[in-house]
């Protein structure tokens, strides 16, 4: 269990079920997929979301890697890993500060398919008619 408000750091007595268990207050919650941090409001953690998107592209990356085109390359990361990072997410209000987190990921990813380390990342996402995550 989690807590969700102003008091959501106070300390709590453990919930004690009908045969005897106690269920204990943690930090994060994983519900349908999407994991809840205890805040003061409703706040979602990106953390397994992102674990999980880097996982699944090095899996496909590792696999075609330099043999297959820039391109086949992406359509395989827009249709395989980005539903992995996006899942669930209209149900989340985020911050500006984890948009430009998926926005980090994404761009890391797009260095990694081009090979390079500089911004020409913005204009292959262009050509690829790719749109940041935004407000």
């Amino acid at each position: 269990m989690t807590a969700i408000g102003p008091r959501f750091n106070a300390n709590c007595c453990n919930i004690v079920t009908k045969d005897g268990r106690e269920l204990a207050w943690t930090n994060v919650v994983r519900y349908l997929g999407i994991f809840i941090e205890s805040a003061l409001c409703f706040k979602c953690s990106l953390d397994n979301a992102k674990g999980s998107f880097y996982r699944s592209f090095n899996g496909i990356f590792g696999r075609v890697g330099r043999i297959a085109s820039s391109e086949v390359i992406v359509q395989l990361v827009k249709s395989k890993c980005f539903p992995v990072l996006f899942y669930g997410l209209e149900a989340c209000s985020l911050c500006k500060y984890q948009y430009n987190s998926i926005n980090y990921v994404i761009n890391s990813t797009f260095r990694k398919i081009s090979n390079t380390r500089s911004q020409i990342v913005s204009k292959l996402k262009r050509q690829l008619r790719y749109v940041n995550a935004s407000f």
